[in-house]
């Protein structure tokens, strides 16, 4: 599996962080279906506010993408620090 992994500076807030994802959940949704975003875009934000996005399959890219773009638009590109991982346990650490 490859993961995308994105932290936030510690100003930003976990409720934008979720908002943004929210935000670029539902346009990719519609792009990709409803069904294609559960199945193949698995995500989690956890206890710190960091986001991560499954891209091994074409809807999570696509998610990835949005999200930072909505990310960097809506708190600041300066606030992100995307990494890329190729394990679970690697993108839980």
């Amino acid at each position: 599996m490859q993961f995308a992994v994105f932290e936030f500076h510690e100003s930003v807030a976990i409720e934008d962080v979720r908002d943004a994802l929210e935000v670029a959940a539902a346009a990719m949704g519609g792009v990709v279906g409803g069904a294609a975003l559960r199945l193949e875009a698995g995500h989690r934000i956890d206890e710190s506010g960091v986001v991560h996005i499954d891209t091994s399959m074409s809807a999570g890219q696509a998610l990835a993408r949005a999200f930072l773009e909505v990310a960097s638009r809506s708190l600041g590109e300066g606030a992100i620090r995307v990494v890329r991982c190729g394990t679970v346990e690697a993108a839980t650490k």
